[in-house]
């Protein structure tokens, strides 16, 4: 992943550079741009995650994109719901937590070069995300006895991208999304009931409201459950800043 990551950075160094020195400003061709362009985030190939965009030209200085985000099923890193040794699971644990979806974010630029499709722009953007998220919950040492938890989480984000475009081509092109600061509120919803094996002794229920009573951190808070011996719900929510960066390779129409 280190070896792609700079792979990516050198060619966003090397383009950018070659295209400064044709001149950034040029207006030659400029009204030929085509209104459409379909992009690849080739950043996000590096993390395993498939970033699709389109492009429309509104007007002189304005265009709308939408952008897909798909994630297939993954494991969670370490700050999120992971069991606290990361080896043997022991009773009371969150173990193999893996989450995977999709996210929709449209968007308005505005450019503020001579040409929508070409420059420097901003772009007040809304992302909207969905998840779906599997769990174990541990309830003997060494995981011989657990409990499989699935759920969703998913919610809004709003922010402001700052992006470059240029036109490598007539018809290619390269969109450098340099800064998109955002803000997101999110739910959680793990559950699982006696249709999947289980009945829980008081122990377990005892376990498992405690752990999940512990789980507070900058991540994932405001942990709510309900345990019985046949059916387990927890919920939760996010608020938390995120920032959108890509490096995408445009084919105009």
């Amino acid at each position: 992943m280190k070896k792609i990551n700079i792979c990516i950075a050198l060619l966003l160094c090397v383009s950018t550079s070659t295209l400064l020195a044709k001149g950034f400003g040029r207006s030659d061709g400029d009204s030929d741009i085509p209104k459409s362009t379909v992009k690849l985030n080739l950043y996000s190939l590096a993390y395993k995650t498939l970033s699709l965009q389109y492009e429309y030209i509104l007007g002189a200085k304005t265009s709308v994109a939408l952008g897909l985000r798909y994630s297939a099923p993954r494991k969670a890193p370490s700050l999120f719901l992971t069991d606290a040794s990361g080896t043997t699971a022991s009773a009371g644990d969150f173990s193999d937590i893996r989450f995977g979806g999709y996210a929709l974010t449209p968007e308005f630029r505005y450019y503020v070069s001579k040409q929508a499709g070409k420059g420097f722009y901003f772009a007040p953007f809304l992302r909207y995300e969905a998840q779906t998220m599997k769990s174990k919950f541990v309830l003997q040492d060494g995981s011989t006895s657990t409990v499989d938890l699935n759920g969703k989480l998913g919610g809004l984000g709003l922010g402001l991208q700052l992006g470059a475009h240029f036109s490598l081509s007539e018809k290619i092109s390269l969109d450098w999304w340099i800064f998109g600061p955002y803000y997101k509120m999110h739910k959680l919803n793990l559950n699982a009931s006696n249709s999947a094996g289980f009945n829980l002794t008081a122990t377990d229920i005892e376990d498992i409201k405690s752990s999940v009573a512990s789980l507070d951190n900058p991540i994932i808070n405001d942990f709510r459950s309900t345990v019985t011996n046949t059916n387990i719900d927890i919920n939760a929510k996010t608020k938390l800043p995120g920032v959108r960066t890509g490096l995408c390779f445009g084919f105009r129409f």
